[in-house]
Protein backbone atom coordinates (compact mmCIF):
# COMPACT_ATOMS: atom_id res chain seq x y z
CA UNK A 1 0.00 0.00 0.00
CA UNK A 2 1.41 3.47 -1.04
CA UNK A 3 1.74 5.81 1.56
CA UNK A 4 0.21 9.34 1.12
CA UNK A 5 2.77 12.49 0.98
CA UNK A 6 2.38 15.20 3.12
CA UNK A 7 3.32 18.81 2.45
CA UNK A 8 4.65 20.85 5.16
CA UNK A 9 5.49 24.64 5.15
CA UNK A 10 8.62 25.80 7.15
CA UNK A 11 9.34 29.22 7.98
CA UNK A 12 11.77 31.04 5.33
CA UNK A 13 15.00 31.68 5.82
CA UNK A 14 16.26 35.36 7.16
CA UNK A 15 17.51 37.92 4.83
CA UNK A 16 20.84 39.35 6.10
CA UNK A 17 20.38 42.87 5.88
CA UNK A 18 22.23 45.97 4.79
CA UNK A 19 23.64 47.38 7.92
CA UNK A 20 24.79 43.30 8.76
CA UNK A 21 26.20 43.07 5.03
CA UNK A 22 28.13 46.93 5.91
CA UNK A 23 29.22 45.73 9.30
CA UNK A 24 30.74 42.46 8.07
CA UNK A 25 32.32 44.12 5.30
CA UNK A 26 34.25 46.50 7.83
CA UNK A 27 35.32 43.83 10.26
CA UNK A 28 37.03 41.30 7.62
CA UNK A 29 38.50 44.37 5.71
CA UNK A 30 42.02 44.36 8.29
CA UNK A 31 41.97 40.16 8.35
CA UNK A 32 41.98 40.90 4.13
CA UNK A 33 44.56 43.79 4.39
CA UNK A 34 46.66 41.76 6.48
CA UNK A 35 46.35 38.45 4.01
CA UNK A 36 47.71 40.87 1.68
CA UNK A 37 50.45 41.89 2.40
CA UNK A 38 51.56 38.15 4.27
CA UNK A 39 50.83 36.33 1.07
CA UNK A 40 51.13 38.35 -2.05
CA UNK A 41 54.61 37.98 -3.46
CA UNK A 42 56.37 40.75 -5.22
CA UNK A 43 58.34 38.68 -7.26
CA UNK A 44 56.22 35.31 -7.76
CA UNK A 45 56.66 31.95 -9.61
CA UNK A 46 55.46 32.10 -12.71
CA UNK A 47 55.78 28.54 -13.23
CA UNK A 48 52.60 28.01 -10.64
CA UNK A 49 49.46 29.96 -9.73
CA UNK A 50 49.99 33.05 -7.53
CA UNK A 51 48.07 34.79 -5.16
CA UNK A 52 47.62 38.68 -6.36
CA UNK A 53 44.05 39.85 -3.99
CA UNK A 54 41.73 39.07 -1.70
CA UNK A 55 38.75 40.49 -1.78
CA UNK A 56 35.04 39.20 0.00
CA UNK A 57 31.62 39.29 -1.80
CA UNK A 58 27.96 38.42 -0.82
CA UNK A 59 25.64 35.96 -1.99
CA UNK A 60 22.44 35.46 -1.03
CA UNK A 61 22.85 34.47 2.75
CA UNK A 62 26.58 34.16 2.14
CA UNK A 63 29.57 35.85 2.60
CA UNK A 64 32.29 34.45 0.96
CA UNK A 65 36.76 35.58 1.52
CA UNK A 66 38.21 35.23 -2.04
CA UNK A 67 41.57 34.65 -2.77
CA UNK A 68 42.55 36.29 -6.86
CA UNK A 69 44.73 33.99 -9.24
CA UNK A 70 47.20 34.70 -12.06
CA UNK A 71 48.76 32.29 -14.56
CA UNK A 72 51.57 32.88 -16.52
CA UNK A 73 52.81 29.52 -17.59
CA UNK A 74 52.84 28.64 -20.98
CA UNK A 75 50.34 25.43 -20.97
CA UNK A 76 47.77 27.93 -18.78
CA UNK A 77 43.56 27.45 -19.65
CA UNK A 78 43.37 30.82 -18.44
CA UNK A 79 45.14 34.04 -16.86
CA UNK A 80 43.60 33.95 -14.19
CA UNK A 81 41.02 32.92 -11.76
CA UNK A 82 39.55 33.19 -8.14
CA UNK A 83 38.92 30.69 -5.26
CA UNK A 84 36.64 30.69 -2.33
CA UNK A 85 38.28 29.63 0.67
CA UNK A 86 35.64 31.01 3.44
CA UNK A 87 32.14 30.75 3.79
CA UNK A 88 30.00 32.51 6.41
CA UNK A 89 26.17 31.37 6.35
CA UNK A 90 23.77 34.15 8.07
CA UNK A 91 21.64 32.76 10.56
CA UNK A 92 19.94 35.19 12.07
CA UNK A 93 21.25 38.90 13.44
CA UNK A 94 25.10 38.27 13.94
CA UNK A 95 25.08 34.47 14.42
CA UNK A 96 27.08 32.71 11.32
CA UNK A 97 28.14 29.09 10.24
CA UNK A 98 31.91 29.14 9.37
CA UNK A 99 32.99 26.63 6.71
CA UNK A 100 36.01 26.37 4.33
CA UNK A 101 36.24 24.83 1.06
CA UNK A 102 37.86 21.59 1.00
CA UNK A 103 40.28 19.83 -1.71
CA UNK A 104 36.85 17.49 -2.50
CA UNK A 105 35.12 20.36 -3.66
CA UNK A 106 32.89 20.46 -1.05
CA UNK A 107 31.90 23.34 1.77
CA UNK A 108 32.84 22.32 5.30
CA UNK A 109 31.10 23.39 8.58
CA UNK A 110 34.04 23.78 11.10
CA UNK A 111 31.80 26.11 13.70
CA UNK A 112 28.05 26.74 14.02
CA UNK A 113 25.73 29.44 15.17
CA UNK A 114 28.96 31.57 16.29
CA UNK A 115 29.24 35.48 16.02
CA UNK A 116 30.92 36.91 13.66
CA UNK A 117 34.40 38.34 15.73
CA UNK A 118 34.57 34.20 16.64
CA UNK A 119 34.95 33.63 12.85
CA UNK A 120 37.36 35.93 12.27
CA UNK A 121 39.22 35.21 14.75
CA UNK A 122 38.58 31.66 14.11
CA UNK A 123 40.10 32.08 10.98
CA UNK A 124 43.24 34.41 11.87
CA UNK A 125 43.97 31.25 14.59
CA UNK A 126 43.47 28.49 11.93
CA UNK A 127 44.90 30.42 8.30
CA UNK A 128 46.57 27.33 7.41
CA UNK A 129 43.41 25.75 7.22
CA UNK A 130 41.41 28.27 4.98
CA UNK A 131 44.35 29.57 2.56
Amino acid sequence: MATKKKWVLTASKKTITEAEKIRLSNLFEPLINEFRKKYIETKPDTELNYIVNFHSKFYRGFFYLFAEYKSEYDNRISDGFERKFARLEFIDTNKYNLAYFRHTGQWWTVQENVTAEHCLGYITDNVKLFI
